[in-house]
């Protein structure tokens, strides 16, 4: 009987456990922390490096924003795969950066395996 009810715990905490992984990542995606993302901005353009130090290819998916300072939203999406060590650019340009330079950017990304 004390079997039983071990297994009827292990059973439950495994399901609970289970659905709260498939909600914490779904469909596959995560954000894996060993992912390194890096942003540059000059006047002309911003550039963003994502660094793939998993022993593993990912496929990645993306936006990189920038921001120019009178205002203008620039924005570039990006997908594809990294290979194990590989980096990828990904960027935005300037539309005038003698008169409305970039002064800002960030780089949102989702990666899976």
């Amino acid at each position: 009987m004390l079997k039983l009810l071990k297994g009827i715990v292990l059973v439950t905490v495994l399901a609970i456990g289970m659905k709260s992984f498939a909600n914490y990542y779904p469909n596959g995606w995560f954000y894996p922390h060993a992912k390194d993302v890096r942003c540059f901005a000059n006047p002309q353009s911003a550039r963003c490096v994502i660094v793939n130090s998993f022993g593993a290819p990912l496929f990645c998916q993306g936006v990189v924003f920038g921001q120019s300072r009178f205002g203008a939203a620039l924005q570039s999406h990006f997908s594809g795969w990294i290979g194990a060590g590989q980096s990828v650019w990904a960027f935005v340009n300037a539309i005038n950066p003698y008169n409305d330079p970039i002064i800002g950017a960030n780089v949102n990304v989702q990666c899976r395996f």
